[in-house]
């Protein structure tokens, strides 16, 4: 049974009204899934920027409360909104307030910084031009102290048979030998 998910349904009703259709002629090249988290939102044709950062780059308190500041701001603006008052704020905009509050705190450099080593960062570069050209075309990227950036163009036939992960090859790659502790640490956290 599918479990209401208040994340996927802020996401379609951004994708409505925006004009972008909910339906689609191929679900499996174009739509919304999800795996019980956060919504995935594909457009066959389009270009994605990734984000991968490292565990320790932003800490969940501070995350956290970037959510709880952007809850609160979508709360008063559907308050508003509801008592038929103006108020100069957008879904939009607190999204990309959100988005930059993020992008500026992992750009100072927060936590150990593992991919300021050039092995580490070499080895997430090769990760990221690994599947360049046979899953994805890969037109921009950098390698950030602490996290790394993509634009990427999927491949149309991977979509189609759903077997495409944009930073798959990222995950594989960013270990490191832990002498401290005997075992290797994965470096990425994931996707913002």
């Amino acid at each position: 049974m599918d479990q209401r998910n208040p994340r996927l349904e802020r996401t379609r009703h951004q994708l409505r009204a925006s004009g972008t259709k909910d339906e689609t002629q191929n679900p499996l090249r174009s739509g919304i899934h999800t795996r019980g988290y956060l919504p995935h939102v594909k457009h066959e044709g389009a270009c994605y920027f990734v984000t991968s950062r490292l565990a320790d780059s932003l800490p969940k308190e501070v995350l956290l409360d970037f959510e709880r500041e952007k809850a609160e701001r979508l709360r008063q603006l559907q308050h508003f909104k509801s008592c038929g008052e103006t108020i100069n704020d957008s879904e939009e905009e607190i999204a990309r307030d959100f988005g930059r509050k993020v992008e500026c705190y992992l750009d100072r450099g927060v936590g150990a910084c593992h991919l300021r080593r050039a092995e580490i960062a070499d080895l997430v570069a090769n990760a990221m031009r690994h599947f360049h050209e046979s899953r994805y075309l890969l037109h921009e990227w950098v390698v950030m102290p602490n996290h790394a950036h993509a634009i990427v163009w999927p491949d149309a036939q991977l979509f189609a048979e759903q077997h495409f992960e944009i930073v798959e090859a990222i995950h594989l790659a960013p270990r490191e030998e832990n002498p401290e502790h005997g075992r290797r640490t994965i470096l990425a956290a994931g996707i913002l």
